[in-house]
């Protein structure tokens, strides 16, 4: 039994805890400071134009929240405060008195059995943000570094609730925690369920005579498991007598069970899990929870140990996902916060991406370390459609403190993440951060945070890998253009050796429908180095003065463009080519390369250029397409070993058929042909087997002569005869020395 009551707040600021603020607004939770005074002040949204900076101060107040509540006066209910997420530090006062503390982003629970029958007036007082004494993200919190500034978010750090918040009443007698572990035998043709539930039964001196009788004699608490299938399985064990906190543990033996699988590769079964405590037949408490049942692994990628005369050390990391006994490529992107502030993010927001990124072809989403961790209905919709997620904690880009104070705030922020997410079956990879073996981190793996959080991960969901950080031994970030100089990306993946491509990119401008949502037709007719358009990230962004609107790059490709229109159109051609090539190319090295998640798929706010396939807040650019078309399980693919060729060349193609699915590829003709204006040139036919499941064929070379090629571009294609599935088509550049 359960009944929760929302809360009315209204927020205002002060720059002293100790002083109350001298206005206040109304408040909507979840949400943001920022977010209700812009809209107090009758504020231009924040994501237009340069109006972020507006907020620069509001990172450095206090900023408090305050309601009045009324606590029923009822013996056998728990008054509980819950806050789902305050971000990012605070203090709960009531009537003035401070009762609690909190920091981090997990959530937090009160008892206010004392104020029963009581009305009080409650604040909650948001500290200013963390931060380290040059005003960069702090390395001794949990605070997510995007909100500091990054090439793809501004600088613009939310702070306020926001998640869900309330007052909870708890039956006397509850089920206070439930773990849940599920495993499967070596053929997988077994499951077992330990669930482990802790409940509290009610203290008899607040009990009646009748509930007290009944506490003596015990009451039960039922188990109830329900496959996809309907099928259910129901067990109990007797309650002892009251005045007990007890641990009760069951283990439910599935024969046949029906396993949980990534898109592309079987069904999203799930099972729901449900605990009821009961007393005397009143059912006083539930929980319930859905979870699947599958065996992850990561193996060593084929062909990866070394082969030396001596013993020697592993040099690559596995990193080959291995899924109920099978080895899975990897196709995905890299998930970045979906909004700048975390309490505008809905179930809505993430149903709407994660079905584009379902609809690409994609089975993995890396939710990258510098951002918060997702609300639960983000895991819950990738349990549903298939989708991996490669789950890391908030570290990213610097070393993290070894001081006890951020290490035991590390210990209950993992813990609590952990916990949260560890009975969904998406969740295939914990990753203890972001970068943080560069030489600008400088962490290692005998760094105590990284440590630390190994040892959460293994103690408390041991049957999911981790991997200290991404990249690592042998894994790849980069590249994030086409071009460094006159040195090709796309050369350069056709020459290396990766065992996991976990970051790469192309950018482009955004199209310029989507630009004047955010900047006026001065701005936009203002192109250059300031203002708006570096604002949004199109200069200085990152290494170069042209990231992430790579002016030389498009013109490279497509030769001078006079209009600027048309300058934008060549820049998001060229983005999705480029992933096109870069996606494929990725693909063609399997088995020894293992994964293709590029950088990035969304993005918090509106980008004047960037490396993401999807516009915020929903907005698909061109390149989704090519990326959906580059992603399907099987198809054709050429290799090409740069994008930039002269009429005088010759091209030496590669021919390969990629097979992801799990299912044969049967055997066919394929015809390589160019493209003309107005026909199609046969070059060469040739023929591949049979492809077995998740692997792929090289089925030979091509020469095509590009002296008869006119214009600036060229398109080559591959096809086979009435399987149109397997189709692919190329733009290539005929403007090269």
């Amino acid at each position: 039994m359960q009944i929760t009551e929302k809360l009315t707040f209204k927020t205002g600021f002060s720059k002293s805890i100790d002083v109350a603020p001298v206005e206040w607004y109304a408040a909507t939770v979840p949400g943001a400071v920022q977010l209700d005074w812009e809209k107090a002040k009758s504020m231009e949204p924040y994501w237009k134009g340069e109006n972020f900076r507006n907020y620069a101060f509001t990172e450095d107040m206090f900023w408090f929240y305050k309601s009045e509540i009324t606590i029923k006066e009822d013996p056998f209910l728990i008054p509980m405060l819950f806050f789902k997420c305050v971000d990012y530090e605070c203090c709960v006062r009531i009537n003035k008195t401070e009762i609690f503390q909190h920091e981090g982003l997990s959530g937090f629970q009160i008892d206010l059995s004392a104020y029963r029958g009581q009305t009080c007036n409650l604040e909650v007082i948001v500290f200013p943000a963390p931060k380290n004494q040059n005003g960069s993200v702090a390395t001794n919190s949990c605070k997510p570094a995007v909100s500091f500034g990054w090439d793809f978010h501004p600088r613009l750090v939310p702070m306020g609730i926001c998640d869900e918040c309330g007052l909870l009443y708890l039956h006397s007698s509850n089920i206070e925690t439930v773990f849940i572990n599920t495993s499967l035998n070596e053929n997988l043709d077994i499951a077992v369920f330990d669930v482990k539930a802790n409940i509290s039964l009610a203290d008899i001196s607040l009990a009646d005579i009748r509930l007290a009788d009944i506490n003596k004699a015990g009451g039960e608490l039922v188990l109830t498991i329900t496959g996809p299938d309907k099928k259910q399985i129901t067990k109990s064990v007797n309650t002892k007598s009251v005045n007990a906190c007890q641990t009760i543990n069951f283990c439910v033996e599935i024969k046949d069970p029906l396993l949980w699988w990534c898109a592309g590769h079987g069904e999203q079964n799930l099972y729901i899990v449900e605990l009821a405590l009961v007393l005397d037949g009143i059912v006083t408490d539930t929980y319930t929870c859905r979870t699947g049942l599958r065996r992850i692994k990561l193996v060593p990628n084929k062909d990866t140990w070394i082969k030396e005369p001596f013993p020697a050390t592993q040099c690559i990391f596995p990193i080959t996902i291995e899924l109920n006994g099978r080895c899975i490529f990897a196709r995905g992107s890299n998930w970045v916060p979906p909004d700048i502030f975390p309490g505008l993010t809905t179930r809505e927001t993430y149903l709407s991406l994660l079905t584009l990124c379902r609809e690409a072809n994609m089975n993995m989403l890396r939710c990258w370390g510098g951002g918060p961790v997702n609300k639960d209905s983000f895991y819950e919709l990738c349990d549903e459609m298939g989708i991996m997620v490669w789950q890391e904690f908030p570290l990213c880009c610097n070393y993290y403190s070894e001081k006890q104070q951020y290490l035991s705030l590390l210990d209950k922020e993992s813990r609590s993440i952990i916990t949260r997410l560890r009975n969904h079956p998406c969740i295939t990879i914990w990753c203890g951060g972001n970068e943080l073996f560069y030489p600008s981190s400088q962490m290692t793996n005998q760094s105590p945070a990284l440590r630390l959080l190994d040892k959460n991960c293994y103690e408390l969901n041991p049957q999911v890998p981790y991997l200290m950080t991404s990249p690592i031994y042998g894994m790849a970030h980069g590249h994030y253009v086409l071009f460094d100089g006159e040195r090709e990306t796309v050369s350069a993946f056709v020459e290396s050796r990766k065992s996991a491509y976990t970051e790469f990119g192309c950018p482009s401008a955004s199209p310029i429908s989507f630009l004047k949502t955010f900047m006026t037709d001065e701005e936009f007719n203002q192109f250059g180095k300031a203002g708006v358009w570096k604002a949004h990230h199109a200069y200085e962004a990152w290494a170069y003065p042209q990231t992430w609107f790579r002016i030389n790059d498009a013109e490279k490709f497509y030769g001078p463009q006079q209009d600027f229109e048309k300058l934008i159109e060549a820049s998001l051609r060229l983005q999705a080519q480029g992933y096109k090539h870069l996606f494929e190319e990725a693909r063609r090295q399997w088995p020894y390369c293992s994964m293709a998640l590029n950088w990035c798929f969304n993005e918090p706010w509106p980008s004047a250029a960037g490396n993401n396939i999807i516009n915020w807040p929903c907005k698909p650019k061109p390149a989704y397409n090519e990326v959906k078309s580059s992603l399907r399980p099987q198809m054709l693919s050429l290799r090409f070993t740069k994008l930039l060729w002269s009429c005088h060349e010759t091209m030496h193609v590669d021919v390969f058929a990629l097979n992801d699915a799990p299912e044969i590829l049967s055997g066919s003709e394929a015809e390589v042909y160019i493209c003309s204006e107005n026909s199609e040139i046969p070059v060469e036919t040739l023929t591949f087997n049979d492809v077995e499941g998740c692997g792929n064929v090289n089925m030979g070379s091509v020469s095509i002569p590009l002296k008869n090629c006119s214009g600036s571009t060229v398109k080559i294609g591959v096809r086979v005869k009435n399987r149109p599935f397997l189709d692919s088509v190329y733009e290539l550049s005929l403007l090269g020395k």
